[in-house]
């Protein structure tokens, strides 16, 4: 939706490092009616247990007090991930990384992003199965792992992959 502030779409942060919550997490939008935001400055917001991504949803990791840290977070195939080419995924953002985390992308309109300020994917492993997962600006691959199987993989500015381990 349109906030006060004009055309950014709302969001939520959600920043409870102390969260011990060992279930599942759903982030999912409404398809073609809006978009839902989530964001995390901080380790730890959604506990241990997986997070699934789907029908117009993103999750970002803002900061670099923010990380992945092992989660599972799968954007699945087969749910309306890209509803109107709505691309559901997740973002690394101002040095925020995807520490030990297994992230898993799958099909058209999943993504998951690099960004500024030294985003990194740290030691994860990416698979990456039909999506997009894209390096831009300063982020880096870490010494990650990532399994590059029909999706597309791109680098743009200064990203660096060089200690990642990269499986086409």
């Amino acid at each position: 939706g349109t906030n006060a502030l004009g055309s950014e779409t709302q969001r939520l942060s959600i920043d409870n490092a102390a969260n011990n919550y060992t279930g599942g997490t759903v982030l999912q939008g409404n398809g073609t009616a809006g978009r839902l935001n989530v964001w995390t400055h901080t380790t730890g917001s959604f506990g241990s247990g997986p997070i699934t991504i789907l029908e117009n949803a993103e999750l970002r990791f803002q900061d670099a007090t923010a990380s992945a840290g092992n989660l599972a977070i799968t954007v699945p195939v087969g749910v309306n991930t890209n509803v109107n080419g709505s691309n559901s995924g997740l973002q690394f953002q101002n040095g925020a990384n995807a520490g030990t985390a297994t992230i898993t992308n799958n099909g058209a309109g999943s993504y998951v992003l690099f960004g500024g300020g030294g985003a990194s994917a740290q030691q994860a492993t990416l698979n990456n199965n039909g999506g997009r997962l894209i390096f831009q600006e300063t982020s880096n691959g870490g010494t990650a792992t990532i399994n590059n199987n029909s999706g597309t993989l791109q680098m743009a500015n200064t990203a660096n992959l060089s200690g990642a381990t990269v499986v086409n």
